[in-house]
């Protein structure tokens, strides 16, 4: 099932047995892929399952094809972890947005600080962004589609935050280290397999909100001496939690179950 070429689809557009794939992933298939009847190629519906297709139409507008087996889809680690970035310029998000879900990020929160761009992002760059992160997970082997949630305030999202512990990275004074911080919020991960992180934008999160994150019940964190841009920090964070908590040691689980 490994290597074959990977599409996200709705849930909806699986039924009865049947797939039928998005135009343009069609155009994909007939055009790029050059894929023949009787290809196969997996389909995951975006909520952990993966399907394997076996194609029986193939059209510059239409595709379907046959599932031949389902089984619940690897690549997803057992953290949720939710990254609220600083919104930053263009390719430095975008960056953060792609990389994030390569590594196993499951929830993007684009975040509005003192600091960081101006404004709400538009309709076309929510577009853009939700078409980066699909390519990424296709690509990354994900088995869920990473969710791009809608932006929010430093305030809102350490509201959101509710029970799930929250990393504020900080690299003034008194933050603790990461690899600390994970130690501190241990036994609430255990509970419940759930952590928000947040990253500030270029020149930093302003002491106000390094002061409400305190308030809320944050707790800051530091990646150590060494200053880090803006969109490399959430992802040497993002990366580090996930290899403290064992989601880069994973082995693939054995073949599919039959289903369908």
């Amino acid at each position: 099932m490994f290597g074959l070429p990977r599409f996200f689809v709705s849930p909806e557009r699986i039924s009865g047995g049947q797939v039928a794939l998005e135009p343009s992933q069609a155009r994909q298939i007939q055009r790029v892929l050059r894929l023949r009847l009787g290809a196969h190629i997996l389909v995951l519906d975006g909520s952990g399952n993966e399907y394997l297709v076996s194609l029986d139409q193939v059209t510059g507008s239409q595709a379907t094809g046959g599932i031949l087996q389902q089984r619940a889809a690897p690549g997803e680690p057992r953290l949720h972890l939710t990254l609220c970035q600083a919104l930053l310029k263009g390719a430095r998000f975008e960056l953060a947005l792609q990389k994030g879900t390569e590594l196993g990020v499951s929830t993007f929160v684009p975040l509005s600080c003192h600091r960081s761009e101006p404004g709400p992002p538009t309709p076309p760059r929510l577009a853009r962004w939700r078409r980066i992160i699909l390519e990424a997970a296709e690509q990354s082997e994900r088995g869920r589609l990473p969710h791009l949630a809608p932006s929010a305030t430093v305030a809102e999202a350490l509201g959101a935050a509710r029970d799930e512990p929250c990393l504020f990275l900080w690299e003034g004074q008194g933050g603790v280290g990461l690899k600390e911080g994970l130690r501190r919020v241990g036994p609430r991960l255990e509970k419940t397999p759930s952590l928000r992180l947040l990253v500030g934008p270029v020149g930093g999160f302003t002491p106000h909100e390094v002061a409400l994150a305190q308030e809320r019940g944050a707790l800051l964190v530091t990646l150590g001496p060494r200053v880090l841009r803006a969109e490399t920090a959430g992802l040497a964070a993002a990366a580090a939690i996930l290899f403290a908590l064992g989601e880069m040691e994973q082995v693939r689980p054995g073949g599919p179950t039959p289903g369908g």
